[in-house]
């Protein structure tokens, strides 16, 4: 019976000793996140602290949106110079991004990414900030959209051209159901020239409601641009402003855009 009490007694020592090292492991771990999202917190904009969802950035002047673009393209500097991640692609999409929820609500309405890549202001403003102290990592934020994120992230896409094809396949979906969800396609950093890139745009006739596509031009790719068909989408953009002048039909509309605050148009 003693040799019994003291197995007992042991074995419940060990248990106690096995959960007070689980949670001081768990300390361990998450200590670093905390601090490092605090550090963070700290070099957030004023105006960047606020916005907790698209709503927000829905109630904002376009002055106070020229602020937080510029508020959010240092937090990306800040972030990913002590990450790692895309810099070049994002700092060049922080307009469109706020532009477009500005105008749309994506927690109803579709966006899709393509590639996954130009998603860091859009998940900054979809309630992520705060997380990517650890971009990248296990216990921050991927680099790419995510649906296991966030409800604003459509599905988990990379380096693809899939947007339009999707874009296309969501529209004629909704289109059976007699739903009437605005779907937003941006295509950028070199995937328009992706063979299911040119195979979507070549079926966009099959679309007979609206579908907003937004080619960006906005020479902010991760490396330089050689290709022909690049300086023949440069032609097409008459100004830094977005034109409508790839793609024209009553049902859907292809942009261009540059690295300006934009104003797209309200029946889009």
């Amino acid at each position: 019976m003693a040799l019994g009490a003291v197995v007992t007694i042991r074995g419940q020592d060990a248990r106690d000793t096995f959960r007070q090292s689980m949670a001081l492991g768990a300390a361990i771990r998450f200590f670093p996140v905390f601090l490092a999202a605090s550090w963070y917190s700290k070099r957030m904009g004023d105006l960047l602290k606020k916005i907790e969802s698209p709503a927000d950035v829905r109630k904002l002047s376009t002055g106070q949106l020229e602020t937080l673009a510029e508020e959010i393209r240092q937090f990306i500097l800040v972030s990913l110079s002590k990450t790692g991640g895309h810099l070049s692609s994002n700092l060049g999409v922080v307009e469109l991004t706020l532009a477009l929820h500005k105008v749309f609500d994506f927690k109803k309405d579709k966006l899709l990414w393509d590639v996954g890549h130009q998603c860091y202001t859009h998940k900054i403003i979809t309630g992520r900030k705060d997380k990517f102290a650890f971009l990248r990592q296990a216990e921050g934020v991927s680099g790419f959209p995510n649906p296991e994120e966030s409800k604003y992230d459509q599905f988990v896409v990379g380096h693809a051209g899939t947007s339009v094809a999707t874009a296309i396949g969501m529209a004629l979906g909704q289109h059976q159901q007699n739903k009437s969800d605005k779907i937003v396609a941006i295509v950028g950093d070199a995937s328009i020239v992706n063979g299911v890139s040119f195979e979507a745009l070549n079926n966009l006739g099959l679309v007979k409601r609206q579908l907003l596509i937004v080619l960006n031009d906005n020479s902010s790719s991760v490396s330089p641009i050689l290709a022909r068909s690049s300086r023949s989408t440069a032609t097409l953009s008459t100004s830094l402003q977005m034109s409508e002048n790839l793609l024209p039909s009553r049902s859907f509309a292809v942009y261009l855009y540059s690295r300006t605050a934009i104003t797209p148009p309200s029946h889009l």
